[in-house]
């Protein structure tokens, strides 16, 4: 190995090889798993947007994270709208449509 080589692979493995073995879990440690979504009913949500002047079409899960909905105003236009699975709270802004 040329000596241009030589320094950096011993830096290299100097601070990689113990890095990578703190980093492994150890086989009677178990690894922490995200939590799911604790998801708010569609009922709930539905009963929110009532309450707002808005009918529900149709929604579905998404993601695993919020809620894709689809919906009427007063006025009768279509929106679609995401709102968070857990809390209900609009992602985003609401967008006008015809799908």
């Amino acid at each position: 190995m040329t000596r241009s080589l030589l320094f950096p692979a011993a830096i290299a493995a100097a601070l990689g090889l113990p890095a990578m073995g703190m980093a492994q879990a150890t086989p009677d440690q178990p690894v922490p798993m995200a939590q799911p979504v604790q998801w708010m009913a569609l009922g709930t949500l539905a009963a929110r947007l009532e309450a707002q002047g808005y009918t529900l079409l149709e929604a579905e899960r998404e993601d695993g994270r919020y809620w894709e909905v689809k919906m009427l105003d007063r006025s009768g236009a279509r929106l679609k709208a995401r709102f968070d699975g857990a809390t209900g709270t609009p992602i985003g802004d609401s967008r006008r449509g015809n799908d």
